[in-house]
């Protein structure tokens, strides 16, 4: 039998909208070991101010952000011999980065099967996300100590600079 499930998330934080939506289909299997099956069909981008819904090719460094959200996620879970299929992600090129859909492949799954997540570790990563503007597109996200890895962006006096 097989669930799909869909998270959310859009926000404003320190001015700067944060947007990304995930749908993963969850099946039970016979196995020690959890599988993620990446099952891209988006179009991708298409036109400024449109979503982009992740197409099979392109797009590395978000489906690593969500591979590695679904990695969280699936440390804490309660039952892990599922299989975890990504059906469907989208973003905005202007309000979407890793983080943000890291923690939206994360929360598909999390707030919808039984775990283990504290409520410190969800807050950790929901500060993660909205500080995660303040940081430039190649910073490295390290989910085991909540954090990003690389160069603060420059200041500047057109945005507020998210908390974090």
């Amino acid at each position: 039998m097989s669930h799909e499930f869909s998270y959310k998330l859009a926000k404003i934080n320190g001015g700067l909208g944060h947007y990304g939506e995930i749908t993963v289909v969850v099946e039970a299997r016979h196995a020690d070991e959890p599988t993620i099956v990446e099952a891209y069909t988006g179009a991708g981008w298409e036109r400024q101010g449109y979503a982009h819904t992740i197409p099979d090719k392109g797009f590395d460094d978000w489906k690593s952000a969500i591979r590695m959200g679904i990695e969280y996620a699936l440390r804490r879970l309660d039952e892990q011999s599922i299989r975890v299929t990504v059906k469907e992600a989208t973003g905005l090129i202007t309000d979407t980065n890793a983080t943000i859909l890291a923690y939206a492949a994360s929360r598909a799954l999390l707030e919808n099967l039984p775990n283990l997540e504290s409520q410190t570790e969800k807050d950790r990563f929901e500060q993660l996300v909205f500080s995660s503007f303040n940081y430039e597109d190649s910073a490295q996200l390290d989910l085991e100590q909540f954090q990003l890895i690389g160069q603060l962006r420059q200041k500047s006096p057109y945005r507020v600079q998210a908390n974090g």
